[in-house]
């Protein structure tokens, strides 16, 4: 029995007659001219997903080109992804600059607790351990602090995949940027506080009022957290804690100058002009926490 391959030399060459007709496979990535991309990532349940092509575009922009899917006969649902619960009930969402900040301080265990929550009742980025190794959070806080981080990330959840629904209202505003959109609809989404130390992004939800009473009360800002912390831990703890933060925060290195001034009221101060600059949105209110 001869081999089942043989060379191109001693095999013949076929006939016109017999020579298969060659079929033309056009790529995915390299569409017709005028016609658009058709795409069908890994284990999409609802069907193929129609978008141009995005290079330079926003994270936001490719939110809005995947959100558009063709489907199948008798669609349930239309979403930019799986839409799944988090697999342990999230009480609290942390943004990156926060979870920094928070854990530099050795803060993000009573931070979580002024919301009720432990570290594995929060979520976070899924891009943050990448960012903590080698992206720009390893080149501005250094390998030192960044190699103590990356011990926290492992104990909190992922923030949760997202229905279309919850993206499109922050789609138009660009001042927003991808991984504030991601946590800002999952707290539209499942109804989660979120810890947020981006105050453009905070400012900009003055603009997106269709969430403002979705989120009312639900975005807490980190001089608010701060606030808050000083009057449960006291203003000398606290100021033990955050002195590593001074080189890297700037409203900390002003409320917590060397000496022993109180902090409160510049913390008051900082949180009162941002909650003035985002009305009418509601931010969460440290005050309201205690008087409670």
């Amino acid at each position: 029995m001869s081999a089942p391959w043989t060379s191109s030399n001693s095999r013949p060459a076929p006939s016109d007659s017999s020579r298969p007709v060659a079929r033309t496979r056009v790529s995915s990535s390299s569409p017709e001219p005028g016609k658009p991309a058709t795409m069908r990532p890994p284990g999409w349940p609802l069907g193929p997903c129609t978008a141009t092509p995005v290079r330079d575009a926003s994270f936001i922009n490719f939110l809005r080109n995947t959100s558009t899917l063709t489907p199948q006969p008798k669609p349930t649902a239309r979403c930019f992804c799986a839409c799944t619960e988090p697999p342990h009930p999230m009480k609290l969402l942390i943004d990156t600059d926060a979870f920094c900040k928070l854990g530099i301080a050795g803060l993000l265990p009573d931070a979580a607790g002024l919301f009720g929550a432990t570290l594995s009742d929060c979520g976070r980025l899924a891009a943050v351990p990448y960012m903590l190794r080698k992206g720009r959070l390893f080149r501005r806080y250094g390998p030192e602090t960044c190699s103590a981080l990356l011990a926290q990330p492992r104990g909190m959840q992922v923030c949760p995949e997202l229905v279309s629904a919850s993206l499109e209202p922050f789609a138009s505003d660009t001042n927003i940027d991808p991984g504030e959109v991601q946590l800002f609809a999952a707290a539209t989404q499942f109804d989660i506080n979120t810890i947020s130390g981006d105050k453009r992004a905070i400012r900009s939800l003055k603009h997106v009022t269709a969430v403002h009473h979705t989120l009312a009360s639900r975005i807490a800002t980190l001089e608010g957290v701060l606030l808050a912390l000083c009057e449960q831990l006291g203003p000398d703890s606290l100021r033990r804690h955050v002195a590593p933060l001074s080189p890297y925060d700037r409203t900390v290195a002003i409320c917590f100058p060397p000496g022993s001034s109180d902090p409160r009221d510049c913390l008051r101060s900082y949180h009162e002009n941002l909650t003035a600059d985002v009305h009418p949105f509601l931010l969460w209110n440290p005050e309201m926490r205690r008087a409670i």
